[in-house]
């Protein structure tokens, strides 16, 4: 793996590129992610115990350490000092199933982020609205806030939504750099969709709790 991270960040760099690289994956056991972790230690495990197992945590610390220490072959310099590496996302579209507060994920959540950054002090560490708040302050740039979404019941999806925009909103209300936010499933009324990631667009509606604003001119203006 170390080989071809090595190169990414190379010819990343020399096409000017920044990356944001991802250190786990938490919705799919067909990408490995939280399940080889789990895995690793014992094939019973879950989820929950992703977040909650001291053996399974402390593998996953000694991941964060390894890669964010690790010295290219191409560069000579670590990751975690490589301009060429602008952050690092702790999990792609982590959960806990049947609970959208789980209080074991967010409680992961800090303290995974915690040690991130003090490994890599000069690169973003992402975990969720309140710390990606908080680097676009410390950078000075508009937030927008992608990809909002979330595998699971329908009610589940709703609150999720709901506690975004509540962020958001007080985020907006307090004159933060807050730039939009891109909702991930919700597809056009017409359109079949069973893969779960689907909103129905009347609830999201609801749990904004506000109607969608009027598009800005006449659209059969635009070309």
């Amino acid at each position: 793996m170390s080989a071809g991270l090595d190169w990414l960040v190379h010819v990343a760099g020399l096409r000017g590129m920044k990356l944001l690289l991802v250190l786990t994956h938490g919705s799919s056991d067909a990408w490995g992610g939280m399940k080889a972790f789990t895995d690793w230690v014992d094939p019973a495990l879950t989820v929950t115990d992703f977040y909650g197992n001291d053996t399974v945590k402390s593998v996953f610390l000694d991941y964060m350490a390894g890669i964010t220490g690790h010295t290219s072959s191409f560069s000579g310099v670590p990751l975690r000092e490589d301009p060429v590496v602008a952050g690092w996302q702790l999990a792609e579209a982590p959960q806990h199933p049947g609970h959208p507060y789980s209080e074991p994920l967010l409680g992961w959540l800090k303290q995974m982020g915690t040690f991130l950054r003090q490994k890599a002090p000069h690169q973003l560490a992402r975990a969720w609205v309140r710390s990606h708040l908080r680097d676009a302050l410390r950078l000075q740039k508009p937030l927008l806030l992608a990809g909002v979404g979330a595998v699971g019941p329908q009610a589940w999806r709703e609150q999720l939504l709901a506690m975004v925009h509540q962020e958001v909103a007080a985020a907006v209300a307090a004159g933060h750099p807050i730039a939009g936010v891109v909702l991930s499933g919700l597809p056009h009324p017409d359109m079949h969709d069973n893969s779960g990631w689907a909103m129905n667009q009347t609830a999201a509606a609801a749990a904004l709790q506000r109607e969608r604003p009027p598009l800005a001119g006449n659209m059969e203006q635009v070309t």
